[in-house]
């Protein structure tokens, strides 16, 4: 067995029909030898004193390494207006965390059918004012999901100047565990990346 390697690493994602993943993710970290963080696998603190998002943005703050999974549907953890696993992409962010993302094909291909698209009438063929559209969560995408995308390979920010924006696109559970390996088979490296990150805070 890999000697634990005193790394924390939080897995955020949204959970309900994705449990699977998470528990194959979770024993694949695992056995690299991190201490691996994840709610539905019950190793955040879930302090009674405090609210389930207290507690994940806790487990933000403590974590030496964020692992953030965009999937295509937003969770259902929503407060105000944006969901959990949103708020700790947030936070992680805000902190300067070593992070590392992954995102569902689905929300890739959303983003790119929506990025700069115009919608016209079936009959007529002429543009349809964008805010005429609504487009409501359904069981293809909640759209809010691009909004995480959008923040994680900084889209606002020009090409050149982008740095720590990669997004990895997976389309199933093979492609999500090659990744994982690629990133954090190798503990050192990991570490290096946290040693980084830190000299960059504030």
């Amino acid at each position: 067995m890999t000697p634990k390697n005193n790394i924390k690493v939080l897995v955020a994602s949204t959970i309900y029909g994705y449990q699977d993943q998470l528990s194959a993710i979770y024993a694949q970290l695992d056995s690299y030898g991190y201490d691996v963080m994840n709610s539905h696998m019950g190793t955040v603190y879930a302090g009674a004193d405090k609210s389930n998002k207290d507690n994940c943005m806790d487990a933000v703050d403590e974590c030496d390494a964020f692992l953030g999974i965009i999937r295509p549907d937003y969770g259902s953890g929503v407060i105000g207006e944006t969901s959990i696993t949103h708020e700790e992409v947030l936070r992680a962010i805000l902190l300067k965390k070593a992070r590392w993302f992954l995102v569902d094909s689905k929300v890739v291909f959303a983003r790119q059918l929506l990025n700069k698209s115009e919608i016209v009438d079936r009959h007529t063929l002429k543009p349809i004012k964008t805010e005429n559209i609504i487009i409501r969560p359904n069981s293809l995408i909640d759209v809010r999901c691009i909004d995480i995308y959008n923040l994680v390979t900084k889209d606002k920010v020009p090409p050149k100047e982008r740095v720590g924006h990669w997004a990895q696109e997976f389309y199933d559970l093979p492609g999500l565990q090659r990744y994982v390996e690629g990133q954090f088979s190798k503990p050192e490296k990991v570490q290096r990346t946290i040693d980084y990150m830190k000299k960059l805070k504030p």
